[in-house]
């Protein structure tokens, strides 16, 4: 994930990001699934665990 200098998640780059998927499935260049895979792809390189494996931040 990136960060804003003061160390913070860069909020904005993840909603320009979910933005972009969500456009792309409105013009149809992607399905909900390929969406979800990318989404559980990079969230595994990432995170090295998957979506559903990792604990919930609002607890």
């Amino acid at each position: 994930m990136k960060y804003t200098r003061a160390g913070k998640p860069d909020d904005k780059l993840k909603y320009r990001v979910e933005g972009l998927l969500h456009a792309a499935k409105l013009l149809g260049l992607l399905s909900t699934e390929q969406v979800s895979a990318i989404i559980e792809s990079e969230h595994q390189a990432v995170f090295d665990e998957s979506v559903s494996e990792r604990p919930s931040l609002s607890n």
